[in-house]
C-alpha cells in the first residue's frame, strides 16, 4: 500500500463463471484440504476418489492461487461434494472440468477445474503481456489516495480504496474515514460504496464478497459487493489490535496472507509492540507469523498457482516464499528489486508474471525474476488489479496523481 512519504489466491472469486459467464467459477463452501478427498470435482484427488474428472482437477491445481485457485483446493472440498452426493454430479461436473458441480450444486463444491481453465487455461502459450502502443487511460481523478482495487464479476465492477490523510499529510488516518469506492464498468460511472470503511487493501474471499485490511480496526474485515454487510474477520494479534494492516491475499484453501507494517498511522499506543511484519491465517482464523524480518513490508500477492507467495519491502524489492499444501510458508529469497522506488501492491498474470505498483509506475517481472516492461505514464502506483469479461483490463491505482487509470493487456490475470 501507498507509504505517506517517500512512498497493497486464492481468493479469484468463485463466482466468475456462475454470475458473470467469464472466467471463474462457482463458490464451494469448504476448502479443506482432507475434505476434499471425498468431493465429487476440483482439485486432483478430490476428482479421482470422489467420482469427479481429474482433467478438472489437474486444471484446478495447475492455476490455484490468488486468481484461479478457486478451482483446485475450494473446488472439490465443498459439503455437498463429498460421499454419495459428490458422486451423483461429480462424474459430470468434475470430468468437464467441474463447471456445472456435482449434485450438491454450485455452493456444495463442484467449482471444480474449469473455474481455473477458464482464466488461465493449461497449456497456453502467451506472449508480451502488453500491446504494442499501449498505454494507461485515465478514468477518474479528484481522490486522496487510491489504494487495493479488487475485481468481483457477480457485479462487473471494480472496488478500490481511497485513503486520506492527516492534517499535517504525512500519515493515513486511523479512523473510518477512508473510503470503498464502486467502479460499475458497464454504466461506467464511480460511486462511494462505503463511505467510511478505514480500509487500504482489498482481496476476496471464496465466496466472492471483498476482505479488506482496515487501518480503523486494526484487523481485517469482509464487505459484501452488493448489501455492502460488513463482518470483522481478524481483530488483532495477541490480544492487541495490528499496527496498520495494509494489503492482503487469499488462497483457495483459505489462507489469508497479510502485511502490518505499522507505519501508515498516527502512533497509537494500544497498537504498540506489534512490529513491522507479515502473517497468515489460516481457514480456521488462526493467525501466525510469516516474517518479522522486514524494515517495511507492503504489498502481499500469491502467484496464480497459489504456490509463491511475493511480499513487496518498500525501496528494498520484493521477497518470495514458498507456500506448502497446508498454507505454510518458507522464505526463498529476493525475488526482484525494483527500479523505482517504493514498491507497492501487486498481481500476477495466467503467465506467472508479476506486475508490481512503484514510484515509476507498474513494474512487470517474469516468474524466473526477469524484468520483462514497465507501464508508465501514471505517476507513482500505488496497486493493480486485473478484472473485465476476459481479465485482460489492469485497473492501476495511481496515489501520486490521485487518480485510477486502466489498460488492456494481451493475458488475463488474477481479480486483486
Amino acid at each position: 500500500m501507498k507509504m505517506p512519504s517517500p512512498k497493497l489466491a486464492f481468493g479469484l472469486f468463485s463466482f466468475f463463471v456462475c454470475a458473470a459467464g467469464t472466467v471463474v467459477g462457482c463458490s464451494s463452501s469448504s476448502s479443506n484440504d482432507d475434505k476434499a478427498n471425498g468431493g465429487g470435482g476440483g482439485s486432483d484427488q478430490a476428482g479421482q476418489s470422489g467420482g469427479g474428472g481429474s482433467t478438472g482437477g489437474q486444471a484446478g491445481s495447475a492455476t490455484g492461487g490468488k486468481g484461479g485457485n478457486a478451482g483446485a483446493s475450494a473446488g472439490g472440498s465443498g459439503s455437498g461434494g463429498s460421499g454419495a452426493a459428490g458422486n451423483a454430479g461429480g462424474a459430470a461436473g468434475g470430468s468437464a472440468g467441474g463447471a456445472a458441480g456435482n449434485a450438491g450444486g454450485t455452493a456444495g463444491g463442484g467449482a471444480g477445474g474449469a473455474v481455473s481453465s477458464a482464466l488461465c487455461p493449461a497449456g497456453m502459450q502467451y506472449g508480451a503481456p502488453v500491446p504494442d502502443g499501449a498505454t494507461p487511460m485515465k478514468l477518474k481523478d479528484g481522490f486522496e489516495g487510491t489504494e487495493g482495487p479488487v475485481w468481483v464479476a457477480s457485479v462487473k465492477a471494480f472496488f478500490f480504496s481511497d485513503l486520506q490523510r492527516t492534517s499535517g499529510g504525512n500519515k493515513w488516518q486511523d479512523d473510518a474515514s477512508s473510503k470503498i469506492w464502486k467502479y460499475d464498468t458497464v454504466a461506467n460511472t464511480f460511486e462511494v460504496f462505503v463511505a467510511a470503511s478505514g480500509s487500504n487493501g482489498l482481496a476476496l474471499t471464496n465466496d466472492g464478497k471483498i476482505i479488506g485490511a482496515l487501518h480503523s480496526l486494526g484487523g481485517l474485515a469482509i464487505f459484501d459487493p452488493v448489501t455492502k454487510a460488513r463482518t470483522n474477520y481478524i481483530t488483532g494479534v495477541g490480544g492487541k489490535p495490528l499496527g496498520s494492516p495494509n494489503d492482503l491475499a487469499v488462497r483457495a484453501d483459505g489462507n489469508v496472507y497479510f502485511s502490518d507494517p505499522e507505519w501508515q498511522i498516527p502512533m497509537n499506543p494500544k497498537r504498540d509492540g506489534q512490529g513491522m511484519k507479515v502473517y497468515r491465517a489460516d481457514a480456521q482464523k488462526n493467525v501466525t507469523q510469516v516474517d518479522a524480518t522486514l524494515s517495511r513490508p507492503n504489498g502481499v500477492t500469491l502467484s496464480a498457482d497459489g504456490n509463491t507467495l511475493y511480499v513487496t519491502d518498500d525501496s528494498k524489492g520484493v521477497w518470495k516464499y514458498k507456500v506448502a499444501a497446508n498454507g505454510a510458508t518458507t522464505k526463498d529469497g529476493m525475488f526482484t528489486t525494483t527500479t523505482g522506488g517504493n514498491a507497492d501492491g501487486m498481481t500476477a498474470d495466467c503467465a506467472g508474471n508479476v506486475y508490481i505498483a512503484t514510484s515509476v509506475g507498474v513494474e512487470i517481472v517474469s516468474a524466473a525474476g526477469t524484468k520483462v516492461k514497465t507501464i508508465g505514464g501514471v505517476g507513482g502506483a500505488t496497486n493493480v488489479a486485473f478484472g473485465g469479461t476476459d481479465n485482460k483490463t489492469l485497473l492501476i491505482t495511481a496515489g501520486d496523481n490521485k487518480a485510477v487509470y486502466s489498460i488492456k493487456l494481451n493475458i488475463p490475470g488474477l481479480p486483486f
